[in-house]
């Protein structure tokens, strides 16, 4: 079994990955924004300012994840940042060449 290293949640590319999955998270498991976790949607909003345009369908009051973030700005965004670190991955893992070859056509 081949060893690779870890990756460092310190960087972009690892916070990004953690803020698609909890994205995903906040989108399919909804709780109100006085539930108790809500301190983890705060720092995902965070994370998500800036990282793409924002639906230009919804007003500035609009919840920013279940409303402001529902735009093609934010799709790009996911796919984008979910192919660089399958990249990252497919470089560290060595794996079976054949299996990514499929993927990398998205990145065009």
């Amino acid at each position: 079994m081949i060893s690779a290293a870890r990756f460092n949640e310190h960087t972009a590319l690892y916070r990004d990955i953690w803020a698609i999955v909890e994205l995903k998270n906040v989108l399919v498991h909804y709780k109100p924004t006085w539930d108790p976790d809500s301190k983890r949607k705060i720092d995902l909003v965070s994370i998500l300012k800036r990282k793409y345009k924002l639906s230009p369908f919804s007003d500035s009051d609009g919840d920013f994840i279940t409303m402001r973030s529902m735009s093609s700005g934010c799709t790009d965004w996911v796919v984008r940042s979910a192919l660089a670190f399958l990249r990252e991955f497919d470089a560290r893992s060595h794996l079976d060449e054949k299996k990514f070859v499929g993927l990398w056509k998205l990145e065009s």
